[in-house]
């Protein structure tokens, strides 16, 4: 029985644009995102799981995870998607986890 992923999609965040944000900046400095991000592919290696990261997480939140369609009126504040193509409804964070394990690209060729 398969007890480990064979891959690991993480989102791969923009930390220098998000502390542009003068209201968020303090709490995203003391989140130490860079030591998460070290902590993920050092244990990852060790048990040979890959890390893929997704590089355009806006697409991957506004796509549908049921049909594809992009949602043109995506509301990044309202924590439930709704597709306007095929109405499927969800909790905003989950349809985004549902996407990256769709997700399907190559790892980062800098291994960032």
């Amino acid at each position: 029985m398969k007890t480990k992923p064979s891959t690991l999609v993480v989102e791969d965040l923009n930390v220098t644009k998000m502390l542009k944000n003068q209201y968020l900046a303090k709490a995203i400095a003391e989140q130490s995102f860079y030591e998460f991000k070290r902590q993920i592919v050092y244990k990852s290696e060790q048990y040979g799981i890959e890390v893929v990261y997704a590089d355009d997480l806006y697409t991957i939140c506004k796509r549908c995870s049921q049909c594809g369609n992009i949602n043109r009126h995506f509301d990044p504040n309202n924590p439930i998607y709704r597709c306007e193509y095929c109405g499927f409804s969800v909790d905003r964070d989950v349809h985004a986890s549902m996407n990256l394990a769709q997700y399907q690209r190559y790892p980062s060729p800098s291994g960032n």
